[in-house]
């Protein structure tokens, strides 16, 4: 019983893993208190259910056995059509949504949300839906969530512009999470505190985010892609990895390297890849 209890009291760093889940967004990031925090849910077209295939099974292999906080920076199936698939299988303590997708709005977005919202855990316990306001800050135990940047209210014309870009803090360390925010939303997070460690480059790497002014800003060690391999769109966008490159700004994709792992353990953010190994300092 002893050697079985052992791990449970060993030092966990602060870790994030960008998962693998094609053209989409998921990460998961365990504190050094072992709560478990999720940034999106990746989401395809058709019968697969990225929550059930790939995140329930990988936070089964973590030993988790609930979500302290699931964030969905927007509705977009790609990041949020793996949510109910999660939400089915382990208890989550509160969700935290942009404003427009709680707004009830009859974008595509919102649907996704609403399948999520239907489920027993949230009918019964609104309070821990958390709508995402600018600067707010959500604080876990010894880990906060500040809000940098979020939408109050629909903007039609293209959901991207609905996404929240959320700054995760554990310890001396940071990551930022864009969604899929363009270069407009960028601009008014820059004018904040964004300086991070890792940054989770914005919509897979698209030329419509990523601007040099919010590079210069949020100035990470580390940039991460999620992006499918061999994707239709492109991503992630030459122009992009070259304002990247010129800023010094190492980059881990998921398209090239699978699941991506970052550690912080005291050397600063070390990543590895699941497809191959890497050491960044």
């Amino acid at each position: 019983m002893t050697v079985l209890a052992l791990p449970r009291f060993q030092f966990q760093p602060f870790t994030v893993y960008f998962l693998d889940v094609g053209q989409g967004d998921c990460a998961v990031a365990v504190t050094p208190e072992r709560e478990i925090i999720v940034v999106d849910t990746g989401g395809l077209p058709g019968q697969y259910d990225t929550g059930e295939r790939i995140l329930v099974p990988f936070l089964r292999w973590l030993g988790a056995d609930k979500v302290d906080l699931l964030i969905l920076s927007h509705g977009h199936l790609d990041h949020a059509g793996g949510a109910a698939g999660l939400s089915h299988w382990f208890p989550i303590s509160a969700l935290a949504l942009p404003a427009p997708d709680l707004a009830g709005t009859d974008g595509f977005p919102t649907k996704k949300v609403a399948k999520v919202l239907r489920l027993e855990q949230f009918r019964q316990n609104r309070k821990i839906v958390y709508k995402m306001q600018t600067n707010q800050k959500i604080c876990k135990k010894k880990s906060i969530i500040q809000i940098v940047e979020a939408p109050t209210e629909y903007k039609e014309g293209g959901e991207n512009e609905n996404s929240g870009i959320v700054r995760l803090v554990s310890g001396p360390y940071s990551v930022l999470f864009t969604g899929d925010a363009t270069g407009e939303e960028e601009l008014r997070a820059a004018a904040r505190a964004v300086r991070s460690d890792v940054l989770k480059v914005s919509h897979h790497g698209s030329r419509s985010s990523s601007c040099p002014e919010f590079l210069a800003g949020v100035s990470p060690r580390l940039g991460v892609i999620s992006a499918g391999r061999g994707n239709r769109f492109g991503h992630p966008h030459r122009e992009v990895l070259e304002r990247l490159d010129g800023l010094g700004i190492p980059v881990a994709r998921t398209d090239t390297g699978g699941a991506i792992k970052v550690v912080f353990d005291g050397r600063g953010p070390v990543w590895y890849s699941y497809r191959w190994q890497q050491d960044f300092f």
